[in-house]
C-alpha cells in the first residue's frame, strides 16, 4: 500500500482543463441549387419517362368458373370429419400420492447438517 497523503481525486479531474463552449459558425457553400425557378408542369420525372408495357390479358378481372359444382342453399348431412370420427373413451389420469405425508411432529430443535 502506498504512504502519503490522499488527495482525494482522480489524475483526470487534476488533468481537466476547462475549455469555453463556442457555438458553430454556420456556413453555405457556394453554387448550391435554388429550389424553384420555374412552374410545375403538374409530372415528375419518373412520370414523363414511365413506359407503359402491355400487359395482355392480365388486366382482365380473374372470376369464378360458372360451372360451379357446389350446390345453391344450406348445408345438409354430416361432415367427412364427422363420417370419419371414432370416439373413445379415455379415463382421467389417476393421481398416485403417498398415503402420508412425511411431517415430523415436535418443535425443530436446530440440529442440521446445513447452517
Amino acid at each position: 500500500m502506498p504512504e502519503g497523503r490522499f488527495d482525494e481525486n482522480t489524475t483526470y479531474a487534476g488533468n481537466y482543463l476547462e475549455n469555453p463552449i463556442q457555438r458553430n459558425q454556420q456556413f453555405k457553400p457556394e453554387g448550391q441549387l435554388k429550389v424553384g425557378g420555374g412552374q410545375f408542369e403538374g409530372i415528375s420525372n419518373y412520370g414523363a419517362e414511365y413506359i407503359k408495357k402491355d400487359r395482355g390479358n392480365r388486366s382482365e378481372r380473374v372470376m369464378a368458373p360458372q360451372n360451379d359444382v357446389m350446390p345453391k342453399g344450406k348445408f345438409v348431412g354430416n361432415s367427412t370429419y364427422e363420417d370419419t370420427y371414432i370416439p373413445s373413451s379415455v379415463e382421467r389420469n389417476v393421481q398416485i400420492r403417498p398415503e402420508a405425508n412425511l411431517r415430523v411432529g415436535g418443535k425443530f430443535e436446530g440440529n442440521s447438517m446445513y447452517h
